[in-house]
């Protein structure tokens, strides 16, 4: 479906718009203006982005109203975060076969290519029931939050997920070390076992993990071929008290290690 096939489109004013039980299997329609946007039991694969964007960027008196987006009895197989990422609509997804992995997690896709947006977490979002989901790094990579300040986001949408019965686990091996060496920048008192526990596919129990340093990963870890970012390496900076010290004295600081372009200064004396 899109503008040359809804002929309705031209209508600027029209604000609840019923399209369920007619086979719709893609939406490219630009508009703007609806209220509600009732597509129950079609045949869509993916979510309309071309709706949910368009209403994000295009700030009216319209717009800022709460809007409901009704999705369920479709056959969306490709969750995406990006569900999460619109506060001002209720989006009901629910009744949809969202397909798992071997290990029993949904599949996470970013179907759009695209960096998630900072700002609120949405509240508004109905899933089917006993949904499964696994947290890695790939995972952030795929979504472009390798940065400390960025992938706290994900880790709030992951936190909303949980809070409103959603499985959500933590990949306990080197697979994740980047998600959690980077919370522990964002806020050394985080600790990501406690917000998630270790998933079944793990092969390290908790304690084990949060003990896990880069260095024992190196040979390791290996990258999405999706990925949008890459995490930088951590470097641990240990400075001695007074030269002789015990574990407890040492102060650890940990820091991003970015490519450094070195140039030859020439000093011309006056």
């Amino acid at each position: 479906m899109s503008n040359n096939t809804f002929p309705c489109s031209s209508y600027s004013t029209l604000l609840y718009i019923n399209l369920a039980r007619n086979e719709i299997y893609i939406v490219n329609l630009t508009y703007s203006n609806w209220v509600l946007f009732d597509l129950t039991s079609n045949n869509l694969t993916q979510l309309p982005y071309s709706l949910l964007n368009l209403n994000q960027t295009g700030r009216s008196s319209r717009v800022s109203l709460q809007r409901t987006l009704n999705l369920p009895f479709n056959q969306l197989t490709q969750f995406d975060l990006f569900v999460y990422t619109y506060p001002n609509t209720i989006i009901n997804i629910e009744n949809n076969p969202f397909p798992k992995t071997t290990n029993g997690y949904n599949i996470i896709n970013n179907y759009q290519n695209r960096s998630l947006r900072s700002g609120p977490v949405s509240t508004s979002v109905f899933v089917p029931n006993q949904m499964r989901f696994l947290l890695n790094d790939q995972i952030a990579q795929n979504y472009n939050t390798c940065d400390s300040s960025s992938i706290i986001y994900l880790i709030e949408i992951f936190q909303y997920m949980q809070n409103n019965n959603i499985t959500v686990n933590i990949e306990c091996q080197c697979s994740s070390i980047y998600t959690k060496e980077y919370l522990y920048l964002y806020n050394s008192t985080d600790i990501i076992t406690n917000l998630f526990s270790c998933s079944n596919t793990s092969s390290l129990n908790a304690t084990q993990f949060e003990n896990l340093n880069e260095t024992d990963c190196l040979a390791n870890i290996t990258l999405s071929s999706s990925r949008l970012c890459q995490f930088a390496k951590l470097a641990v900076i240990s400075i001695k008290k007074n030269f002789i010290y015990t574990k407890k004295d040492r102060f650890s600081f940990r820091v991003l290690l970015f490519p450094v372009l070195l140039r030859r200064v020439t000093v011309v004396k006056s």
